[in-house]
């Protein structure tokens, strides 16, 4: 399930002319705002999107409880279940031994985190949130201003 939430409706006037701007937010990721029969879309950068993904990472409760992770609490001050944001799609496991069938695991803090080869959507995401850090990473100059010297001649 995606979840869409209508974040604010807001009417202005513009040389006369009235006109509501709706606001919404896509799963915490995707800013969407339509104007009449447009939409105009605001994503998060790369990092933004990678630390909101953290979120889906099961931590072990040592890390917790030595402060080695920031909890994120909700309005009554219980921990914030980053669930009702990600839906299915994205979650790390957590292990503190090798995980067997993991798609991809990494060791830190004698416990391991992974994803199991089986979730094919956090697959999909992860794969994706690949190939755009490498798009973005990719090192490909830019159109940088050319800078044309005259060589001799009149």
């Amino acid at each position: 399930k995606i979840k869409i939430r209508l974040v604010y409706v807001l009417p202005k006037i513009c040389y006369g002319f009235e006109y509501n701007i709706f606001k919404y937010e896509v799963c915490g990721i995707l800013v969407i705002y339509k104007l009449e029969q447009s939409l105009y879309l605001k994503t998060r950068t790369v990092l933004s999107v990678m630390r909101y993904l953290s979120e889906a990472a099961n931590t072990p409760e040592e890390h917790i409880n030595t402060g080695a992770v920031r909890v994120t609490l909700d309005e009554n001050s219980n921990r914030f279940d980053w669930s009702q944001m990600l839906g299915d799609i994205f979650r790390i496991n957590t292990s503190d031994k090798m995980p067997q069938g993991a798609s991809v695991a990494v060791k830190h803090k004698n416990n391991w985190f992974y994803i199991d080869n089986s979730d094919l959507d956090t697959k999909s995401t992860f794969g994706l949130l690949v190939n755009i850090f490498h798009l973005q990473t990719s090192g490909i100059p830019g159109t940088n201003p050319v800078l044309t010297i005259p060589a001799g001649g009149k």
